[in-house]
């Protein structure tokens, strides 16, 4: 219920604000309220999450600050500026609900200063942020969402000449998550611009690399030279995208969600396209995502700018409808929840028997009696893992 009573204020704050055109300065309200929601919904969730139970366990035998740095060595699977991260977190509180409030907190505050800085459709963009991204980014992938998110810091500096600070920022994005290391391509996107060559180009390439590159033997560790990850453990994120089972429907609605619907986007924005480099990189490795889940993960740097050009093409478009635009956008918002959450009433492989909508639904909230992380477990045991 928590999650629809979200989508709606979305959906009326989209009509109010972004179709009727009301001043900018009127929606700083509605617009940082929303940000809270966001940001406690994440914050005070009490294992919701399919991966929640792993980051509660890593939390839990989690050493005192002096350790960190043998712990690390000997122990730790991860990069060490989340291994500080958490550990600082764990002597302040000592309750893992801070490392989600925090963590929450900086994706969140970060995620709406970007979208506020690059488009005025910004209740859209959060739209599609909400239906496309929010639940894997702020229940799923923790670490790799404050990266994301210092990513976009960074990509902002760049474009403004800071690039000393980019450097440092992407180092700090890496030091959180190996697959920041992808950032190292934002040079070479920033200063790409419009033309329907290039876009041409873009399409036939996302769709011959891929293909292409899941022929390529020994792709662990091409992927582990440029990360310096441990092999073995990258191999289940190379290998988890090649599944037999998947059918040519699987592709082809995968193609049109990561190369039709964008490429029509651009054509339809043509010149008042915004970083048009950074969308084409997120085509290819979206594209490529099909195939190996790494390049999936890498696409996640860039799917925000997504969000931008689907908001600025919806925005446009709609003006020339003379349709009610609240009507338009609940049957757009239910046919994108439809086409893209209808995977989540397939079986959670992990456990038989549990549908993967299950991860978030129904929400349970921490408070200070039956949900401590500290004393409890879920009342859905599939969301408490093995540990």
């Amino acid at each position: 219920m928590v999650y629809l009573i979200i989508l709606l204020a979305l959906i009326v704050f989209s009509e109010i604000y972004d179709f009727r055109g009301k001043f900018v300065y009127k929606a700083n309200m509605p617009y940082m309220f929303l940000c809270v929601c966001f940001i406690l919904l994440a914050g005070l969730r009490f294992f919701v999450g399919s991966d929640t139970h792993n980051y509660v366990y890593d939390f839990s035998v989690m050493p005192e600050l002096s350790k960190l740095s043998e712990f690390h060595r000997l122990n730790s699977r991860y990069q060490f500026g989340w291994d500080a991260y958490v550990c600082i977190i764990k002597s302040i509180f000592g309750n893992f609900v801070f490392v989600q409030l925090i963590t929450a907190i900086i994706v969140n505050v970060i995620i709406f200063w970007f979208i506020r800085r690059n488009t005025t459709n910004v209740f859209i963009a959060l739209l599609c942020y909400y239906i496309l991204n929010y639940f894997e980014f702020n229940m799923e992938i923790m670490r790799e969402a404050i990266a994301v998110a210092l990513g976009l810091i960074a990509i902002m500096l760049y474009s403004k000449g800071y690039k000393k600070y980019f450097v440092l920022l992407v180092f700090v994005a890496f030091e959180i998550h190996i697959s920041a290391i992808i950032l190292l391509i934002v040079p070479f996107l920033v200063k790409v611009k419009y033309s329907k060559k290039k876009i041409i180009v873009i399409s036939l390439l996302s769709i011959i690399v891929p293909v292409l590159f899941s022929q390529i033997s020994g792709l662990t560790e091409i992927v582990s030279l440029f990360t310096a990850s441990d092999p073995e453990y990258l191999s289940r994120y190379i290998n988890q995208s090649l599944d037999d089972t998947r059918n040519i429907f699987y592709y082809l609605f995968l193609f049109v969600s990561y190369l039709v619907i964008p490429i029509i986007c651009m054509f339809f924005l043509k010149e008042k396209t915004k970083y048009v480099g950074f969308i084409m990189a997120f085509i290819i490795l979206r594209c490529l995502g099909m195939f190996t889940y790494a390049f999936y993960r890498f696409g996640n740097y860039f799917e925000p700018f997504y969000w931008i050009l689907l908001a600025d093409a919806i925005y446009i478009y709609w003006k020339k409808i003379h349709m009610s635009k609240l009507l338009i956008t609940g049957v757009f918002t239910l046919c994108v929840l439809y086409i893209y959450q209808r995977d989540q009433m397939g079986e959670y492989y992990m456990y038989p028997g549990h549908k993967l909508y299950e991860r978030y639904i129904p929400y349970e909230m921490v408070n200070t009696t039956n949900h401590n992380y500290t004393n409890y477990r879920s009342q859905y045991y599939f969301r408490n893992g093995n540990h």
